[in-house]
C-alpha cells in the first residue's frame, strides 16, 4: 500500500495497481535524440519493475530508434501530414478520446511543450499527468508557434501537473523563480543510457566530443580553442562524432584555421562505445545543454570531462577538480588551457578518470527508482 498525499485532507491509501498502467507522450519515439534515448530507457526500465508501459506519439512512432523492452507497446496517434498550427483542437480531441479509451493512470510528457495538449485532454478522463522538462526554463527552441507551445505547456503543467520533473536541481529552482508552480516539482537526472562493462585507458591522444553538429553545441568554438591548443600537442588529435546542418560550415572552419589535418569529423554513429574507449578526454562545448548525457556516458567509461559550464546541465554532472574541468561558458581561452592542461598531465587524467568511473550517481537503478516513487505518489 502507498500513501498518496491529498491536498484537503492529508493522504489517502491507493495500491500499487492502482498507478501501474502508464503512458509517455512523445512527438517521435522513432527519433535518435536524447529525449528519445532516455524515454526509451526509463520506459524499458519501468516494465522491468511490473508497470505496463505505452508510448504514444503524435506522429509516426511505431517503430522506436533506440532499444526497447518487448513488452514497451508503441502507439501512434497517426497525425503526419497535419500542420501543428492547424491541428491543435484537433489533437486535444483525438487524444481526449484516446486517454477515455486506454484509462492510462498517468501520462508523462517527455517534452514540456507537450503539457499543452495533455493537461487539457487528460480533463474528465481521470489520467493524471506529469510534465518531464528535457531542456531547461531557458531553453525555448522552435518557430514562434512552438516557442509559444512550450511556454504555456510550461505554465499549465507549473500549475496542472501532478508533478514537474526536471533533469537539475538548479532547472527546479528556475521554476521556482520565474512562475507561480501549485504542481510539486522533483529533480531527476537522467540514467546512463548505454550498458557497458568497458573502460578507456586514457594512453590514445585522442580528445572525444559528440553531438548534433548545429550551433547549440558549439564546435565553431571549440574549433577555436584547438587551433589554441595544437601548437603545443601536435600528436594529439579532436574527434568530433555527430551529424548536422552545420558540419559544411565547420569543415571549412577547421580548413581556416589550419586544423583540418588534426580533427576528424566522424558521422553519427550507433557504435559510440568504440569511440569512448578509443578516447583520453572528452570536451563539452556546447552553448546551452537541457543536461548533458553524453557528459554522462563519458563519465561511465571512465573519461575525464572538460566542460563549459552553461546554465543548467553540466554542473550537475561533472565535479570540478574532481573528475573534470568546468569553463565559463564561452570562453575559448580558457577551455583551450583547460584541455591543454589535462592532456599534458597524465597522473591528473587518470585521477579524474578513476573518479568519473566511480560515480554512481547516474546508475539506472537509482534513477529509475526515484521514478517510480515520483509515478505511484502522483
Amino acid at each position: 500500500m502507498f500513501r498518496i498525499k491529498n491536498g484537503k485532507s492529508g493522504f489517502n491509501r491507493r495500491t500499487q495497481d492502482d498507478m501501474r498502467r502508464i503512458c509517455f507522450l512523445a512527438g517521435d519515439i522513432g527519433r535518435s535524440g536524447g529525449t528519445e534515448r532516455a524515454t526509451a530507457v526509463i520506459a524499458s526500465a519501468l516494465v522491468d519493475r511490473g508497470f505496463d508501459v505505452s508510448i504514444l506519439s503524435f506522429s509516426r512512432g511505431l517503430q522506436a530508434y533506440f532499444p526497447l523492452h518487448p513488452k514497451v507497446h508503441l502507439l501512434s496517434m497517426h497525425m503526419e501530414g497535419h500542420s501543428a498550427n492547424l491541428s491543435d483542437v484537433r489533437i486535444w480531441f483525438r487524444l481526449h478520446k484516446f486517454l477515455r479509451q486506454h484509462a492510462f493512470n498517468v501520462v508523462i510528457d517527455a517534452d514540456t511543450i507537450l503539457s499543452w495538449y495533455s493537461i487539457p485532454a487528460a480533463w474528465c478522463t481521470g489520467t493524471k499527468v506529469i510534465s518531464w522538462e528535457h531542456f531547461h526554463f531557458r531553453i525555448n527552441m522552435g518557430d514562434i508557434f512552438q516557442r509559444f507551445r512550450r511556454a504555456a505547456g510550461r505554465r499549465i503543467a507549473a500549475n496542472f501537473a501532478k508533478v514537474v520533473v526536471t533533469l537539475t536541481e538548479r532547472d527546479r529552482q528556475q521554476y521556482i523563480e520565474h512562475l507561480t508552480c501549485r504542481a510539486p516539482l522533483i529533480a531527476i537526472p537522467n540514467p546512463k543510457t548505454i550498458p557497458h562493462e568497458r573502460r578507456a585507458n586514457l594512453e590514445a591522444k585522442v580528445v572525444l566530443a559528440a553531438g548534433r553538429l548545429a550551433s547549440e553545441k558549439g564546435f565553431d568554438l571549440l574549433l577555436e580553442a584547438w587551433a589554441r591548443v595544437q601548437p603545443l600537442n601536435l600528436c594529439w588529435r579532436l574527434h568530433i562524432v555527430g551529424s548536422g546542418q552545420d558540419e559544411h560550415m565547420l569543415k571549412s572552419r577547421a580548413q581556416a584555421l589550419h586544423i583540418a589535418e588534426i580533427v576528424d569529423f566522424i558521422p553519427h554513429s550507433d557504435a559510440m562505445v568504440e569511440h569512448y574507449v578509443a578516447a583520453s578526454i572528452f570536451v563539452c562545448s556546447s552553448r546551452f545543454e537541457g543536461f548533458g548525457l553524453v557528459l554522462v556516458e563519458a563519465k561511465s567509461f571512465g573519461l575525464p570531462v572538460v566542460s563549459f559550464d552553461c546554465d543548467c546541465g553540466p554542473s550537475a554532472i561533472v565535479r570540478d577538480g574532481i573528475d573534470g574541468v568546468l569553463v565559463p561558458k564561452e570562453d575559448v581561452v580558457w577551455l583551450a588551457r583547460s584541455l591543454r592542461s589535462l592532456m599534458e598531465d597524465d597522473q591528473r587524467r587518470q585521477k579524474y578518470g578513476q573518479s568519473a568511473y566511480e560515480d554512481r550517481r547516474f546508475d539506472l537503478e537509482n534513477i529509475v527508482q526515484a521514478w517510480e516513487q515520483v509515478i505511484l505518489q502522483a
